[in-house]
């Protein structure tokens, strides 16, 4: 075979297949209450990571099955995330606060929601993650996972028993 052919065949294939990541979406949604508080971060991979902070904290990862996956999808396209937007009920203590965090085109979106006065679409989409959360059998993972976009959302873990009574 004719070496510019083969040249041009391999030029074609490399160019043509195109890899754009920057497409991926990813979802971290963040749930804080009183003694416990965890995220799930979900990518356009069948893979779910978990972040548990509290009584059983750790990192855990689980395998979406694909009818959820679709669910998941279609609820995500048809919410609109606005640019950092926080949602705040005046004169609410110790209620339970969750946070939405969408990456696009490398474009992060957050919406802040603590207390009842957000869009219901928001509730729904949190009752449909915290359910797909409870369902998932999760393993333990070996490794970190990159939670860096949650620095702002996770509170600093409570100061050990010992801490505490040295203060007293």
């Amino acid at each position: 075979m004719n070496p510019k052919i083969i040249l041009i065949i391999i030029f074609l294939i490399c160019f043509s297949c195109k890899n754009d990541n920057s497409q991926d979406e990813i979802i971290i949604y963040t749930h804080t209450e009183l003694h416990y508080n965890y995220s799930m971060k979900l990518n356009s991979s069948d893979t779910i990571f978990y972040d548990f902070r509290g009584k059983d904290s750790g990192l855990f990862y689980s395998i979406i099955n694909p009818n959820d996956k679709k669910i998941f999808n279609t609820i995500l396209n048809k919410i609109d995330f606005k640019n950092d937007t926080t949602y705040e009920q005046n004169n609410l203590f110790d209620g339970k606060s969750f946070q939405f965090y969408k990456i696009k085109n490398n474009k992060p979106k957050r919406v802040f929601i603590y207390g009842d006065n957000a869009p219901k679409e928001y509730y729904r989409f949190a009752t449909i993650l915290n359910n797909l959360m409870n369902k998932q059998k999760k393993y333990k993972l070996k490794s970190d996972k990159d939670w860096a976009e949650l620095k702002f959302m996770i509170p600093p873990p409570p100061p050990s028993p010992e801490v505490y009574n040295n203060n007293r």
